[in-house]
């Protein structure tokens, strides 16, 4: 009772037929095979197959940029003069209740 026959498989098979039908079943198949297949290259610790894509330097050439630094940068005549001071607000005063 707990191997798999011959009909067990078979069940397995139609029933896949009918939810995903025969266009989609091998496509199904094939991410399976190589889904096991990297697993088991990643269980075994081989390398990858493909070569990671090399990475070259800029053919360009490199533009270096540099900041100006300000010096004695004027200061506008209004930023510069000394603020007024403004006068305190008044106390507010109640009149006498009799």
């Amino acid at each position: 009772m707990g191997a798999l026959s011959p009909w067990h498989i078979a069940i397995v098979v139609i029933v896949g037929l009918l939810i995903f039908g025969p266009k989609k079943l091998p496509e199904l198949g094939r991410g399976v095979g190589s889904g096991l297949r990297d697993f088991r290259k990643g269980l075994s610790g081989e390398a990858d197959e493909t070569p990671a894509p090399v990475v070259e330097a800029a053919s360009t050439p490199v533009v270096q940029t540099t900041t100006a630094v300000a010096a004695e940068v004027p200061v506008a005549e209004a930023a510069a003069a000394p603020v007024a001071e403004q006068p305190a607000p008044a106390a507010e005063t109640t009149p006498p209740q009799s």
